[in-house]
């Protein structure tokens, strides 16, 4: 599953000679301050996608498993959309599937006008008014 890493916010830091007065002041002191940091709260719900590769053959069985679970890994209910996608455009819809278990599994055999494209096999995951993209970038095969 693709994560997007948090940068962190450049800090701005205004040093002050000594003699040197700012707005008007006549002082030598300074006060220095420490930007706070805030953590992002973790996700409401987690996905995950898992196959046996990314090089499936053609007409051959290829499973797939799709898992849904909450922040501290339960199962939960959600839907699931799977989609084979190419350059970003969507040239396979697979499935629109509702889970109350948080588990969809199925197997799926490329087609022969798959063979060597380069694809990606997508799948959404919904829950808790929340959507998750995981990509699966693969290609197809010959027999």
């Amino acid at each position: 599953m693709k994560r997007r890493g948090d940068a962190a916010a450049p800090a701005l830091v205004l040093a002050m000679r000594p003699g040197l007065a700012a707005c008007g002041g006549s002082s030598n002191s300074h006060t220095t301050s420490t930007p706070s940091t805030t953590v992002p709260p973790a996700p409401a719900i987690r996905a995950t996608l898992t196959a046996p590769t990314h090089t499936p053959k053609v007409n051959a069985p290829w499973h797939d498993v799709v898992r849904v679970t909450n922040g501290a890994g339960h199962p939960m209910p959600a839907v699931v959309h799977l989609q084979a996608m190419f350059q970003g455009v969507a040239v396979g819809q697979i499935g629109l599937h509702k889970v109350s278990n948080g588990v969809w599994s199925e197997t799926i055999n490329w087609p022969a006008a798959s063979v060597g494209q380069a694809l990606v096999f997508q799948a959404l995951a919904t829950a808790l008014g929340t959507t998750l993209t995981i990509d699966y970038p693969l290609q197809v095969a010959p027999a």
